[in-house]
């Protein structure tokens, strides 16, 4: 699975109403196509929090060099399922105890400015603010005042094992919902129920995928374009 732009979330899973962000989508599956010819591709770095003279400061190591993945087709019919995480009674949730929420979850921030869950450098899943952009500047993480989280996967006919990918995923959302005294939603912002897992685990079980479309043929550019 490849890390998939916030735009198609918002507007895919109806999470946020976002006009037009479907071209965008192909559009830079479009560069991912070009940047793929590329011998080598260098992953984002990852940041910690550091104690340095009684404040936290923000360390970002050098990543380790690694050769690219080929960018996946799009699909005319993938799927995706998200959560939200959202602060009680109209709050936030703030920077620095955010960003070690996040890292203790085992996420790792992305070249899309989100947090990915990754095996054997494949993403799993991702997090993003549930507000546009849905980005963190992990430079300014310390200002960060986030009004929610959308955990969120993408599957396709190539995706492997996806039931244990949504298991793994639901349970980083409670992790999280705990974590930082929120409550869990599902994707239309409902409170989260056994009914909508059930659901979400029936849809993984059914779901069977269309023949692949190239992500920069007319069909795809038209249909996302219009959604």
């Amino acid at each position: 699975m490849q890390i998939i732009p916030l735009t198609i979330i918002y507007t895919g899973v109806g999470i946020l109403a976002a006009a037009g962000v479907f071209a965008e989508f192909s559009r830079w599956r479009q560069r991912r196509q070009r940047r793929a010819s590329q011998a080598i591709a260098r992953p984002h770095a990852q940041p910690t929090l550091e104690l340095q003279g009684g404040s936290l400061h923000i360390k970002v190591a050098e990543p380790t060099v690694q050769a690219p993945t080929p960018p996946p087709q799009l699909m005319s019919d993938d799927l995706i399922l998200a959560f939200h995480i959202m602060p009680t009674d109209g709050g936030h949730f703030m920077g620095y105890d955010l960003l070690q929420v996040l890292l203790s979850t085992g996420l790792q921030y992305g070249e899309q400015g989100i947090f990915n869950c990754f095996d054997q450098g494949e993403v799993l899943f991702s997090l993003a603010q549930v507000t546009k952009p849905g980005t963190f500047d992990i430079n300014k993480m310390g200002a960060v005042v986030c009004k929610g989280l959308t955990l969120f996967m993408h599957v396709t006919k190539d995706t492997v094992h996806p039931q244990d990918t949504y298991e793994l995923m639901l349970g980083v959302a409670r992790q999280l919902a705990f974590s930082l005294e929120g409550e869990l939603y599902n994707q239309r912002r409902d409170p989260l129920t056994q009914v909508d897992i059930k659901t979400a685990r029936e849809q993984l079980r059914n779901y069977t995928c269309a023949p692949a479309l190239d992500a920069g043929s007319p069909e795809v550019t038209s249909k996302y374009a219009s959604i």
